[in-house]
């Protein structure tokens, strides 16, 4: 089992911030387990497309203003390692940067089967925020985690 990359170089990974729950709990099997860290509680596991709607609605609602950027770490076969950086504020005004590594295994049909994180999260006050692009897809230009020292 094979994961093709379809396209060269560094490829944008699409953004929750214009990507509906109703759209991105499809990249996950019917029956699989998510676990996520954003939402009350800190852990918890996902079994399903509805459940990951729900819970996608549920942590939507909760983490705001998020901007994301993540590098292409390593991949083969039917797995990707990422690592990442994001920026968001939660729904008391508080902001955080969260960082960590992503690996995701998927199934033959491209489907997610598998994803563990490794995720830190760091209050942050608004002077010490790095990513300031709108929300909405983030500028090809837009400097990336190394450059920034991330």
């Amino acid at each position: 089992m094979y994961f093709r990359v379809l396209s060269q170089g560094p490829r944008r990974m699409t953004r929750p911030s214009h990507s509906s729950p109703a759209a991105r709990h499809h990249s996950y099997l019917k029956s699989r387990a998510l676990r996520d860290r954003d939402c009350d509680p800190r852990t918890e596991l996902v079994h399903n497309r509805d459940e990951a709607r729900a819970f996608l609605e549920r942590k939507w609602r909760k983490v705001l203003d998020y901007r994301l950027v993540k590098e292409l770490w390593t991949y083969g076969d039917n797995r990707i390692a990422v690592r990442y950086a994001c920026q968001w504020r939660d729904d008391a005004g508080n902001g955080f940067r969260s960082y960590g590594n992503e690996n995701w295994k998927f199934g033959l049909h491209g489907l997610m089967h598998h994803r563990h994180a490794s995720i830190n999260d760091m209050p942050i006050k608004e002077n010490e925020r790095k990513f300031h692009c709108p929300l909405g897809r983030r500028p090809d230009d837009h400097t990336g985690l190394s450059e920034l020292g991330l």
